[in-house]
């Protein structure tokens, strides 16, 4: 299928905005429970936004970032933009600080098509 320049910078544009979202998770656990809520979103121009990111679903309080739905169990999150997109992020390296005390690092993985 060949697409008309204009689908190209599309594409493009989106595959872009997909690869470049990031979450840095700073987590401490006791035996009871987790806590996320002091954690950092990195857009794709590399501004770095506050985030809760407990689970459960949420408003960023991110330029053009709609929602983000945390879900630890699973081990990712999915985020939609206010251009329609859902897109996912998954887990990826683990620093461990302290037994009570990890980072986290999740990346954009793609879109979702819904």
């Amino acid at each position: 299928m060949r697409l008309p320049p204009l689908g190209l910078v599309i594409a493009a544009f989106t595959a872009t905005q997909a690869a470049a979202d990031s979450l840095i998770t700073y987590r401490s656990c006791t035996l009871s429970e987790c806590n996320s809520s002091r954690s950092v979103w990195f857009n794709d121009i590399g501004q770095a936004y506050n985030f809760n990111a407990n689970d459960k679903c949420r408003e960023p309080g991110v330029p053009n970032i709609v929602e983000v739905c945390m879900d630890w169990a699973r081990g990712g999150a999915s985020f939609k933009t206010v251009f329609g997109a859902t897109r996912c992020l998954r887990k990826g390296a683990e620093t461990r600080k302290s037994f009570i005390f990890s980072s986290l690092r999740f990346l954009c993985t793609g879109i979702l098509l819904e």
